[in-house]
């Protein structure tokens, strides 16, 4: 108790010290947690399917739905998984975006685009939502969900949208219900173009902005579609036409070969239009775009580490000579030298508890910044070990100067100097 009574008389006596040392820890940690999230966000859409990238397949992009008939584009003609898993027998699955051709029923005058996903990718991916939560996956035709754009319709979390499937012989007419909000500008499964320069995993996703597109997105689960029609009479029953569109994955087994899987690119192309390319040119692409990413960020990241254990060692080295008169006296009055580097920790301690409360307020309030585009922080493991190993690096340091700069030398000489 008496090293925390001293510690704390300490902490108040230099005040100003300490209120520089944590201005100065507060930053190198917001920086620290800047750049580990600036690489996180580079790989935050390669790691979902970082199996399907490194998998044995074709990645396709359709500009318009696959069609079991070019020649006319019709709703019966639409093709799903199941309809591609028929065409290519020798495949072992498939992940698609799907079209979801629907219209409002309360009023046809309001457009949109609506598109509906897979379950394994639903599980896989959520995209940044302004409010409310992503897609859950259910076959209860009561309860269809729905994930939104910003829109000119006053669509909001909790509303609820009557509309009309388009199925054969008859349109599906059902309600969903609002549960998220997309952010403006956040990146949805589904290509819809291909990107400059080689294609990678960045062609899997279309940052959708609603100023752009001037339409908004609706997003549903494909399984909660798919089941529309399961509380009708058995003859009455009937699909919703929802038609493999934009990026979707066609993996094969291992022992399928080039040459095979050149042939099945080509017999893509029946089906419509279609760039497809084999996952194996996706995936190095993938690894070159991320491996410059990283190297780009690399220097900053060694100036960052140097900066930290720079600016750790001069704060605490300074802290100690102007307290060495402190701790000799303290010495004299019955404390030992390992008291006096314990009460140097404790008061340490505090300070980085500061530091990193300040840190963490900052962090929290930057995405209601105007910088929130600019510094987008990702809260994930690797965030809090970084941080955690420089407040760590700053108590070896910490512990570390009071031995180095005291600990050869007297009361006596110190209180003469």
């Amino acid at each position: 108790m008496i090293l925390i009574k001293t510690a704390w008389n300490i902490f108040r006596k230099n005040f100003m010290m300490n209120l520089f040392t944590i201005l100065q820890m507060t930053a190198v940690l917001v920086i620290t947690a800047v750049m580990v999230s600036s690489v996180c966000i580079r790989y935050q859409y390669y790691t979902p399917f970082k199996d399907y990238f490194s998998s044995n397949g074709i990645f396709m992009d359709w500009t318009f739905y696959a069609n079991s008939d070019p020649s006319r584009y019709a709703f019966n003609d639409m093709m799903n998984n199941e309809d591609f898993l028929e065409e290519f027998p020798e495949a072992k699955g498939m992940l698609s975006c799907h079209s979801a051709m629907m219209y409002c029923s309360e009023d046809t005058e309001k457009l949109f685009h609506a598109w509906s996903y897979d379950d394994e990718l639903i599980k896989r991916f959520e995209p940044e939502l302004q409010e409310g939560r992503w897609l859950s996956i259910t076959t209860d035709p009561r309860t269809v969900e729905v994930v939104v754009s910003e829109n000119e319709y006053g669509w909001e979390v909790g509303d609820t949208i009557e509309l009309a499937a388009a199925s054969f012989p008859n349109d599906m007419p059902f309600t969903a219900k609002v549960v998220g909000k997309l952010r403006e500008g956040a990146k949805i499964p589904g290509g819809f173009f291909l990107l400059e320069g080689e294609p990678d995993f960045n062609n899997f996703y279309y940052p959708y902005t609603y100023e752009i597109e001037q339409q908004p997105a609706l997003l549903f689960s494909y399984t909660a579609l798919y089941h529309l029609d399961s509380g009708l009479a058995k003859e009455t029953e009937r699909d919703v036409s929802q038609g493999v569109i934009s990026s979707a994955f066609l993996t094969f087994p291992d022992d399928f070969t080039e040459e095979e899987l050149f042939a099945a690119q080509q017999k893509l192309n029946q089906y419509g239009n279609v760039m497809s390319f084999p996952m194996s040119e996706i995936n190095e692409n993938s690894k070159k775009y991320l491996h410059r990413e990283l190297y780009n960020l690399l220097p900053i990241i060694i100036v960052l580490f140097i900066l930290a254990a720079v600016s750790s060692v001069s704060s605490s080295a300074l802290s100690t000579r102007r307290r060495l008169k402190d701790y000799a006296i303290y010495y004299i009055t019955g404390l030992q030298w390992k008291h006096c580097t314990l009460v140097n920790l404790i008061q340490s301690v505090v300070i980085s508890a500061i530091s990193a409360v300040a840190a963490s307020a900052i962090l929290f309030a930057i995405p209601y910044t105007a910088y929130k585009d600019t510094f987008k922080i990702i809260w994930n493991p690797y965030l809090f070990a970084a941080m955690g190993g420089l407040v760590l690096l700053y108590f070896i340091i910490s512990m570390m100067m009071p031995v180095i700069i005291i600990g050869r030398s007297s009361p006596k000489q110190i209180l003469t100097r």
